[in-house]
């Protein structure tokens, strides 16, 4: 009997990267990107929308990235206002705790960007044992090339380069806050909702 599993994330949080990793891993569960009706961005059930819960679904994965590194990848990705962007970072927040408090806990599984570049294994198998699924044939591995779009690359005529850009350091030492302009820091660290931000893992003390 197939798991069915609905995402829920903003744009550049690694939503693709974990609906691929739980598939490869495990037997007999799909994830689902949007809802089975989903037409257009927007409409309710849109990954990148507020998570509602849906029929037939059997649990949900948020996915979650500091608002720093998804501020820094956003303005290459789809440049904007720092406060319109720290203003969907806030709602998203709210949205996920929302969420949280309202479906039954163990349906629920809140997961972290950083989180996959730190220990893969650790979170699979904490996503397996939620959600009572089966291991596959193991198949962990590093984001592929092709979930690598521009807007995760590098910050384009900066001191990164293609060549030396590296994922895990630029993103687990906090390399973004050091190639990001002392105004845009301030700005973003007044604007974030740092009590919505704690409540999902985002102390304001971790990124002075």
């Amino acid at each position: 009997m197939t798991t069915n599993l609905k995402t829920y994330g903003l744009q550049r949080s690694g939503t693709n990267y974990l609906i691929r990793l739980v598939e490869q891993n495990f037997a007999d569960v799909r994830v689902w990107h949007h809802h089975p009706g989903w037409r257009k961005d927007g409409d309710p059930g849109d990954k990148h929308g507020p998570p509602i819960e849906l029929q037939d679904m059997d649990g949900y994965l948020l996915v979650s990235k500091g608002p720093y590194a998804w501020i820094d990848s956003m303005q290459r990705y789809q440049p904007g206002r720092v406060s319109d962007l720290v203003g969907r970072w806030n709602q998203w927040a709210e949205n996920a705790v929302r969420f949280a408090f309202a479906v039954e806990p163990m349906r629920v599984v809140m997961r972290y960007r950083e989180e996959l570049l730190v220990n893969l294994a650790t979170t699979l198998d904490w996503i397996g044992q939620r959600f009572c699924l089966d291991r596959a044939t193991p198949t962990i591995e590093d984001e592929p090339k092709e979930l690598r779009r521009g807007g995760d690359a590098v910050r384009g005529g900066e001191s990164v380069t293609r060549s030396d850009f590296t994922r895990r350091a630029y993103y687990l030492e906090r390399q973004y806050l050091d190639a990001m302009p002392g105004q845009m820091r301030a700005r973003i660290d007044e604007l974030v909702d740092w009590d919505m931000a704690g409540t999902i893992g985002y102390r304001r003390e971790d990124f002075q």
